[in-house]
């Protein structure tokens, strides 16, 4: 049984707490100009269910139950990754959102429209999941000298992308969480990877299939990859630690 933080806790009251009187749904439409993009003059209050999706990159999502603006869902944004996992604990619950819709600015987003920071309020009948750990707090053994890491990287229609680390040439010792091992981050078209692994460890003996035409690019401790669109790309590494300097 997984123990929350008093933080955790607090949020998770907040979330399941139901107000006496009922609410009143509203919502308050954002409007595109030649300045760009802007935020909804008005707070709304939108009610759905509260969906994670795995694609290629992984959001969270407000599946309606009536349109807003013309959409149907809405995407969810956190400003940290504890809030984040406290929102995808109610996963699969009907919830009430409250906050300023906007434009999404870039292809960086999955949903036309979003909210940040909005405030939950899940339904009587929500059963929430355990609120996942935080991986960067996973510790890595001291005695760990190198591992692999294999990055799938789907690009076709939504997209999907799946992470393995293991120990060992026979991929038998899997290492989880893998966000503790190794990282990645997909450019606004998701036609450029760019990844590395643990601190205190670098990438080496890097393989792609299908192996892209460009160099590989290293900025600082990260890698970056060209990936080949409505392609299946795999791109394979080993994490090495960094001898200490004298």
């Amino acid at each position: 049984m997984l123990s929350l933080s008093v933080v955790q806790r607090s949020v998770l009251v907040v979330l399941l707490a139901l107000g006496a009187a009922g609410v009143a749904f509203a919502q308050s439409c954002p409007t595109e100009n030649s300045q760009g993009p802007h935020d909804a003059p008005d707070s709304s209050v939108l009610h759905g269910t509260l969906i994670h999706h795995d694609e290629l990159r992984t959001w969270l999502g407000l599946k309606l139950d009536q349109p807003a603006c013309g959409e149907t869902e809405i995407q969810l944004i956190f400003d940290t990754p504890e809030a984040w996992r406290i929102a995808d604990a109610l996963r699969t619950c009907a919830v009430t959102a409250a906050g300023k819709l906007y434009l999404s600015p870039t292809a960086y987003y999955s949903a036309r429209l979003a909210v940040a920071n909005p405030a939950l309020k899940a339904d009587a009948s929500c059963h929430p999941f355990p609120v996942e750990p935080d991986p960067a707090r996973h510790p890595i053994s001291a005695g760990l000298r190198s591992y692999s890491v294999s990055l799938t990287i789907d690009t076709r229609g939504k997209g999907h992308t799946a992470v393995r680390v293991w120990q060992g040439s026979a991929q038998r010792t899997s290492l989880q969480p893998w966000e503790a091992y190794a990282n990645f981050s997909l450019n606004g078209g998701g036609d450029v990877l760019w990844f590395g692994c643990s601190s205190g460890f670098e990438a080496t003996d890097v393989v792609q299939v299908p192996k892209f035409s460009g160099d590989i690019t290293r900025v600082g401790s990260s890698l970056g990859v060209g990936l080949q669109v409505d392609r299946v790309n795999t791109i394979a590494f080993v994490c090495r630690r960094i001898a200490p300097s004298n």
